[in-house]
Formats: C-alpha cells, structure tokens, sequence
C-alpha cells in the first residue's frame, strides 16, 4: 500500500462461479484506471438474485483463492461467505465503510449489472456511500455510456473502466464444461484443475488426464505378494491408518507408470513408494528405537509435517532393511526434494503428488505435465507446493526451496538458457 496518501479499495462482489479471466481482468482494469491499492474479492454466500449457491459456497471460495495466489494486491474477502445469509450489497458495503472510514472505496461491477442498478435493493443509498467503476466486456456501448452520463447528472459518481475487456461469463464455462468441451483457456489452471479434480458443472476428466488415470488404475499390485514385500506390506498395515496406507498402495501404482514411462528402475521404484510414508504417525516410536540403535540423535527430532520423510530414510534402513542408499534418499526427499535428485527420486516425489485421489488445484496441470516431460512436472509440483505454503502462511523449509532453485536451474542450464 501506498503511504502519505489516501488508501485506495476496490470492491468486487459476485458469485465466481467460476472464477475466470473475465473477473481478473475487471480488478485489473479498475486498478489501473483509479490508481487502486487493492481490489478486495467479495464472494458471495447466498446472492438475493439468485438460488442455490449457498450449495456450492464452499467450492467458489476454494477457486476464488486458487485463482488470486501470487497476487498480494488481490484479496479474497470472507464477510459475506461468514454471514451465511443473503446479503445485498447496500449491506457489504456499508460494512467496508465502516471497517475502513477513512478510505477510498471503489465498487466495481459489469456492465449489465449497472444498467439494472435501478432494481437493486437500496440502490441510491448505495451509490450515494460509494464510487463504482464499471467495466465493459468488450466494446463500451452506447447505452451503456448514456447510462453512466445520467447516474452522473443524478450526482453519483460513476467510472467507466478502460483496458481491454474479456468477453467471457461463468454461465458460458458451466455449459462448456457440461458439453465436454475446453474451458482451460478461460480461466486460471489452478481453477480449472479445481473443477476437473471435483468434477464440478458436470466436467470430465481432461483426454490426457483421463488416459493418466485409466494407465494408473491398470497398474497391478500382484508383486507385493512376492519376495520380501509381504512382510513390508504387513507392517505398514499395523502402523499406518487405513485411509494412510490406501494412499501409498496409489502411491505405489501412479509411481510404477512413471518408471516404466522413464524408464526408472521398477524394483527400486515400487520399494521406495511403498515405504515413503513408512513413520508417518509412528515418528515417536521409531525416533525411540532408531535412537537406541545409533541411527539419530536427541538433537535430531524435530517434528514438523515433513518430518516422518525425514525419518522414513532411517526406518527403511534401520527397521525394513533397504540397503539401497538411492531408495532411501528418494524416501528423504519426497515432501521437498533434494538439490540432487535422482530420477528415481523425482518419480517418487511426484507420485506422491498426483496419485489419483488427490485433488488439490493444480493437480489436473501436474498430471497431464507427468505424460510429458518429468523434470517440468516435478518443477511444478515445487512451485505449487510453494504458492500453498506462502498463502497459507505455513513454513517452508529450506531445503524445498534449495531443491527448487536446483532444478530450476538444471533446466536452464539444458535449454542453454
């Protein structure tokens, strides 16, 4: 925020059904053209005007923030999501004056929502409290300035917006996405990896992730009943929780397809999947007897998320009895990577990823980048695992961000860059 001058917020309400490029645009336009600090992101629980989005609230929240990570000018907004009533908008703004009264406030809206502002519920009070920027789709039409022109005679003060215009509404993504067709170059894809996880408006899979999924499931689990997997197997069961080992049998299968895909070792890869959760939630009682063999020391245990990774590598050695020093470091590094990781490691960290019940926004991009090209998808992994942690305000250990950097820089150097 700018200081020695007045602060300068914009308002924008909707449902964000989803949010697509259409609505970043608005907020950057009006930024632009009213010299804005912020534009806060309002969505809404329970529109007056419209019905049952209260069903979905949950979701548009989730890819609204999904949509606005990275941007720190760009805020999402909860006071009508935490009312958990209908709101109109009179009421939120009113709200906003008298959270922030000494500021500047700047109502953004489209075009047709200002040609109807004569039917909202106290719509004089409204624009007498507040400025509005109103943004066109494409074209500013002529109605649309003779409207502005008399609201402004009447004594509000109203903007039109300049910069390009996207022409583009949830409406028409909802029934793309319900005919099967393409909407990822409408809007963000962390949202529209969002909608696919979910399968929200009626989305199938992506034909790529589809073939992802389908090459996974295929995958068989017939070896675990051979050699020393059985015991392995065995006690996983006893120590993990059930909905824990479920993941890591989907673990196991999504990082058999890779290795076969890049040609990995598949006896080390499978090892190494099976046992990369291996202490999770037992980290005390395995620290206790890796301390009594010498494996680690007091100063060693510190708990975190990550830290059953850490610990994994001695547990696979100490109690499972991997000899494998690749399989071990690839079990270190599956929450954060390492700044030398093997190929097997990578398969490893990104299985753990995007096995197929996880559903997080940019896990459909992940997928279909993993057919691809696996430094690139293990690289975007990184950064998604990165844009989380900083909008969730958690702590991100170094070594995720040495390991980034490492990779990063890997595929530079390969592109001669």
């Amino acid at each position: 925020m700018t200081t020695g001058r007045q602060r300068r917020i914009g308002i924008l309400g909707g449902t964000f059904d989803p949010v697509h490029f259409g609505h970043l645009q608005m907020a950057v336009n009006a930024m632009e053209t009213c010299a804005l600090d912020e534009v806060r992101f309002v969505p809404a629980y329970a529109p007056p005007h419209k019905k049952d989005k209260e069903d979905n609230a949950e979701d548009r929240l989730a890819m609204l923030e999904a949509a606005l990570q990275g941007n720190p000018a760009f805020i999402v907004d909860r006071r009508e999501m935490e009312a958990k009533e209908k709101q109109y908008s009179y009421e939120t703004v009113a709200s906003f004056r008298k959270e922030f009264p000494d500021a500047a406030l700047f109502f953004i809206m489209g075009e047709d929502s200002l040609m109807s502002i004569r039917t909202w519920y106290k719509w004089e009070s409204l624009l007498s409290m507040i400025s509005v920027i109103v943004c066109a789709r494409a074209e500013v039409p002529g109605d649309l300035i003779e409207q502005v022109q008399k609201l402004n005679a009447e004594g509000y003060c109203i903007q039109i917006a300049g910069g390009p215009g996207i022409d583009v509404s949830s409406t028409k993504i909802r029934q793309l996405l319900s005919e099967g067709r393409e909407v990822r170059y409408l809007l963000p894809d962390a949202v529209s990896g969002y909608i696919y996880a979910r399968h929200l408006y009626g989305a199938s899979h992506s034909q790529e992730e589809a073939m992802f999924l389908k090459a996974v499931e295929d995958e068989s689990l017939a070896f675990l009943d051979e050699g020393e997997f059985p015991a392995m197997v065995k006690r996983l069961r006893a120590t993990l929780k059930p909905h824990r080992f479920r993941h890591v049998m989907r673990v196991v299968k999504t990082a058999s397809f890779l290795a076969k895909r890049y040609h990995c070792d598949l006896q080390k890869t499978r090892l190494a999947a099976l046992l990369h959760d291996c202490a999770k939630s037992c980290e005390r009682m395995y620290f206790s007897q890796l301390l009594e063999k010498g494996s680690v020391r007091e100063e060693d245990w510190k708990p975190s998320p990550i830290f059953h990774a850490y610990l994994g590598q001695f547990v696979s050695r100490d109690i499972y009895g991997v000899e494998d020093p690749e399989v071990c470091e690839a079990i270190a590094s599956h929450t954060t990577g390492s700044t030398h990781m093997s190929l097997l490691a990578k398969i490893v960290f990104l299985a753990d990823e995007i096995e197929p019940h996880r559903n997080f926004p940019y896990v459909v991009f992940l997928r279909e980048k993993s057919l691809e090209n696996l430094d690139e998808a293990v690289l975007a992994g990184m950064n998604a695992s990165l844009v989380f942690l900083l909008h969730s305000g958690s702590r991100i250990e170094l070594s995720s961000i040495t390991a980034r950097n490492a990779l990063l820089e890997q595929q530079h150097s390969c592109n001669g860059q």
